[in-house]
């Protein structure tokens, strides 16, 4: 990926003041987008826009639904369960997920076809009924990656996250998309 970089370990020489996550106590590149933690992620470049839904054009779920049922499901802790618990709550909203994708982070197109269009991370701020995918990190078991939703005032997947990252560790710098209704 070009122009990204990697954060490194606490300690390590560098001439220039490099934000830290105080959640992860990682240097990071580039703040994370939005009001979530200074310098949390580095996100990659956004990826085309979908073309603009009119906003005549009904929203393909109700996002209020969705968001009630998402609270709903949230377990107290992390279950591996994130794109059943967000393909639940879309479903809830009305979304047709009858050929939902097995993975987290293979869930853009099926969110495209709901009618959700990509929004650039750069300057992002949340709205609720966002969704973002993540890919999966190295050395995760499975090739998952995380899907979350933002219910207006948290990250929820399978449980209500207390930040943007679902893990501190794992998701540092890895790459996601946002994804608006």
């Amino acid at each position: 990926m070009t122009g990204y970089r990697s954060p490194g370990p606490l300690g390590s020489a560098s001439s220039q003041r490099v934000p830290v996550d105080p959640g992860t106590l990682a240097r990071t590149a580039s703040p994370t987008p939005g009001p979530f933690a200074a310098g949390a992620v580095s996100a990659p470049p956004a990826p085309p826009a979908a073309a603009a839904v009119d906003s005549q054009t009904p929203r393909a779920i109700d996002i209020e639904k969705a968001v009630v049922k998402i609270l709903a499901i949230a377990l107290s802790d992390y279950s591996g369960k994130c794109a059943t618990h967000v393909r639940r709550a879309l479903q809830a909203g009305g979304g047709d997920l009858s050929q939902n994708p097995t993975y987290a982070k293979d869930y853009g197109p099926t969110l495209l076809g709901l009618g959700f269009t990509t929004v650039p991370n750069e300057g992002y701020t949340p709205k609720k009924g966002d969704v973002v995918v993540f890919e999966d990190y190295k050395g995760q078991a499975s090739p998952a990656g995380h899907i979350q939703m933002y219910s207006g005032s948290h990250w929820v997947s399978d449980m209500k996250q207390p930040r943007f990252l679902a893990h501190r560790r794992n998701y540092v710098g890895v790459p996601y998309v946002i994804y608006r209704p």
